[in-house]
């Protein structure tokens, strides 16, 4: 999902002046913001987390999100996990200042009645 909105500024892994510290806070404030406009993760079985890479320069950091299947990661995703978490890609912030909250319900609906309206 990345470290910061995608408009927004980001800590760069160079290699000698990295702020590690900065990154960091950077995608916790990130995953707050994430787990605000998105309020329903949950309920569908999403997680967001920080995951460190690797890169040539260092280290870099990124808010993912984990989707699950209903009964504690023994089957394939849920398909509705899976659903959810599609919806949180395809519907991210651009900036700090977006806080318009996203509920997968709502999208849920307007897709459906989408659908009706190209038959």
């Amino acid at each position: 999902l990345g470290p910061v909105p995608a408009s927004e500024d980001c800590q760069q892994v160079d290699g000698i002046n990295t702020d590690y510290y900065k990154m960091k806070s950077e995608c916790q404030r990130y995953k707050a913001q994430l787990e605000t406009i998105f309020p329903d993760y949950a309920d569908y079985g999403c997680q967001f987390s920080i995951k460190t890479y690797s890169h040539d320069f260092g280290a870099y950091m990124e808010v993912v999100i984990y989707f699950y299947p209903p009964d504690n990661f023994d089957d394939d995703p849920d398909e509705s996990s899976l659903d959810y978490a599609f919806f949180v890609e395809s519907n991210l912030p651009d900036t700090w200042e977006d806080t318009n909250v996203r509920h997968f319900e709502k999208y849920q609906s307007s897709a459906i009645a989408a659908q009706f309206q190209e038959v």
